[in-house]
């Protein structure tokens, strides 16, 4: 089997398991508490910050999003071009959403003035490993962005947020992967920031 079709296989199970979570209220609002402690303190006011808009049984970080924007950061949303490919858009939360022409299930900011970079990104995610081997969608959008980034010397901070089972021991990384800084969950908090630094520095 190879690693894609591995990967297939965990994104299969994975939001199964996710969609049919039967706690997924309280253990919801548990990670966002566990963010605002552990996370927030790193962050500083009018920082540029892309995050997502959740569909389905991804995490609703909504809450969060309304908080960080009382606080005078800079929240932006994923566009999806016909290639493929993302960038981000100012968005704050009460600004009108429209469904993105090139991906599923996805809203986008009806808005789209000027495309900014961030200098953290909270990325959805179906599974993850303890390194910070993320798999998502399938589309590698967010993969080809980072890459985008490293190649003008840019690097935000790449934060993961999921329930604790999506969580994984181990998951093989293919040559595109672009591993998460920060994994936060219900149970655990996993900071690999500066060894993915080192790891980026030529």
């Amino acid at each position: 089997m190879t690693i894609s079709e591995q990967k297939s296989q965990i994104r299969k199970n994975i939001k199964n398991k996710r969609d049919s979570f039967p706690d997924y209220k309280a253990t919801n609002a548990a990670i966002l508490a566990r963010f605002e402690e552990f996370l927030l303190p790193l962050f500083k006011p009018n920082q540029p910050i892309a995050a997502y808009f959740p569909n389905s049984s991804e995490i609703d970080i909504l809450p969060l999003l309304t908080k960080l924007s009382r606080q005078y950061f800079n929240i932006s949303l994923p566009v999806i071009n016909n290639k493929k490919e993302m960038d981000f858009y100012l968005w704050q939360p009460g600004d009108n959403l429209i469904a993105s022409n090139y991906a599923n299930n996805i809203l986008e900011p009806q808005k789209q003035e000027q495309a900014i970079t961030p200098s953290i990104i909270i990325a959805p995610l179906i599974a993850c490993d303890l390194k910070g081997n993320r798999i998502g969608s399938g589309m590698a959008m967010y993969d080809k962005y980072l890459e985008k980034l490293k190649i003008n010397k840019q690097k935000p901070l790449y934060i993961g947020i999921c329930y604790d089972f999506q969580l994984l021991d181990h998951i093989d990384r293919e040559s595109h992967d672009q591993p998460l800084d920060i994994i936060l969950t219900d149970k655990r908090f996993i900071n690999n920031y500066k060894l993915h630094s080192l790891q980026q520095t030529p």
